[in-house]
């Protein structure tokens, strides 16, 4: 069934509704504990055998618009670990109409400055029922760390 918010929190323990996709992308979101303070991250892996313009994709459960309702907000938190990291995008999909994705927003490559930062966006679903994708892509990989992404907290829910 689909659901009206998809959330993903991490702290000491895991509770998220969002999932690795597997096969039709090239790197993996995984989940590993920082070091610093014990808290699960998702994280991208894989990067180190990736080249220039590879993804890894993150989605979220089905979820549906409540009556009434025309608008979403979309927030993250989120860590680069390099300037030239290639770009993380967020998307929607309509599973029971296609397979396209329609870009919500995108955070470019070379503008995130080395610390947590909260992306937040909002959007109109053309559907009632819809899926949230984040893809993080590979950037310049011969400098290192090209698409590697941590994401402490996700929220998609209708405002």
């Amino acid at each position: 069934d689909p659901k009206i918010t998809a959330n993903c929190t991490l702290t000491q323990t895991v509770s998220c509704d969002w999932k690795n996709v597997e096969i039709t992308d090239f790197f993996d979101w995984i989940f590993t504990k920082s070091g610093s303070n014990g808290n699960f991250l998702l994280q991208t892996y894989g990067t180190n055998r990736v080249t220039e313009g590879k993804f890894a994709d993150l989605l979220s459960p089905a979820m549906i618009l409540p009556n009434g309702v025309t608008t979403i907000q979309i927030s993250l938190i989120y860590y680069p670990y390099q300037r030239t990291h290639g770009q993380l995008e967020v998307y929607a999909q309509y599973p029971r109409l296609s397979s396209q994705l329609y870009l919500i927003t995108k955070v470019p490559a070379n503008r995130t400055p080395l610390r947590w930062e909260t992306l937040s966006a909002t959007y109109q679903p053309t559907a009632s029922v819809y899926r949230i994708l984040i893809r993080a892509i590979a950037g310049n990989v011969k400098l290192g760390f090209a698409g590697k992404f941590a994401i402490f907290r996700i929220m998609a829910s209708p405002i």
